[in-house]
C-alpha cells in the first residue's frame, strides 16, 4: 500500500521528484545532472572490482541505459531503501553480467544468469545483499561524488582567485599566510573566504545528498 504524501519523509518526496523527471527522456536538464554526479560512483564501483578504465566505462553507460529503461517503474519506499541502493544492485549486477560475458564465471553459474535487458526493479531487489565492505566502499564514493560535484558548483559561483585560495586552504593544507603571499591577499581575508565558501558547499552538499540520494 502506498503512504500518502504527509507520511513520507520529506526526503523521499525530493527524491521522488527527481525520479519522475528522469521518466521524460527529453529533460536533458535532469538527466545531465543525473549523469555527471552519477557516472563517476558506477564508474569507481566497476573498477574496485577489476574492470580496466574501458570495462568500467562500458559498465557505466550500460547502467545507465537500465536505469533509462527501468525508471518507470521505481518507486521510493521506506522498506525498500533509497535509489541509491538500487542503483548499486544494478551496478553490482552489469558487472557480473559483463565478466559472464568475458567468460570469467564458470559455465554452471552463467547458466543461471538472466540478461540485463530482462532486470527490472523488482529483480533487482531479489539480489542477495551487497556485503558491509562493498555497501562501505559504495558510500565512501558516493559521498565522494557528492563532494565533487558540489566544489564544481561552488566554483562556479566565486571569483576563480577566492576559489583557487579556499581550495588550497581545505585540499592542499597551505597555511593562510602561504596563500596570502602566493595570490597576493590578505590572510585574514583567506580566512573570512575560507568560512564563506565552506558555508556554501556545506549548502551545496546538503542539496545535491536530498535532491540525488
Amino acid at each position: 500500500m502506498n503512504l500518502p504524501p504527509e507520511n513520507l519523509d520529506p526526503s523521499l518526496l525530493t527524491r521522488a521528484s527527481l525520479l519522475l523527471r528522469l521518466r521524460n527522456w527529453e529533460d536533458s536538464v535532469s538527466w545531465s545532472e543525473f549523469y555527471r554526479l552519477y557516472f563517476k560512483l558506477i564508474y569507481k564501483h566497476a573498477r574496485r572490482t577489476g574492470l580496466n578504465h574501458g570495462e568500467a566505462e562500458e559498465v557505466a553507460q550500460d547502467v545507465f541505459h537500465c536505469v533509462a529503461e527501468s525508471i518507470a517503474t521505481f518507486e521510493p519506499h521506506p522498506t525498500r531503501g533509497s535509489f541509491r541502493r538500487w542503483l548499486l544492485n544494478l551496478t553490482r549486477w552489469r558487472v557480473i553480467d559483463y565478466r559472464r560475458q568475458e567468460d570469467v564465471l564458470a559455465p554452471h553459474v552463467r547458466a543461471r544468469l538472466p540478461e540485463l535487458e530482462d532486470i527490472g526493479p523488482s529483480l533487482i531487489e531479489g539480489l542477495p545483499d551487497p556485503s558491509i565492505v562493498e555497501e562501505e566502499c559504495w558510500e565512501i564514493d558516493w559521498q565522494s561524488a557528492v563532494l565533487e560535484a558540489a566544489m564544481a558548483r561552488v566554483a562556479k559561483k566565486v571569483p576563480a582567485k577566492k576559489f583557487q585560495a579556499f581550495e588550497l586552504y581545505t585540499r592542499c593544507n597551505w597555511t593562510a599566510a602561504q596563500i596570502g603571499r602566493q595570490l597576493g591577499m590578505n590572510p585574514a581575508g583567506v580566512y573570512l573566504i575560507t568560512h564563506r565558501l565552506t558555508h556554501k558547499l556545506k549548502k551545496e552538499v546538503a542539496r545535491l545528498s536530498t535532491r540525488m540520494g
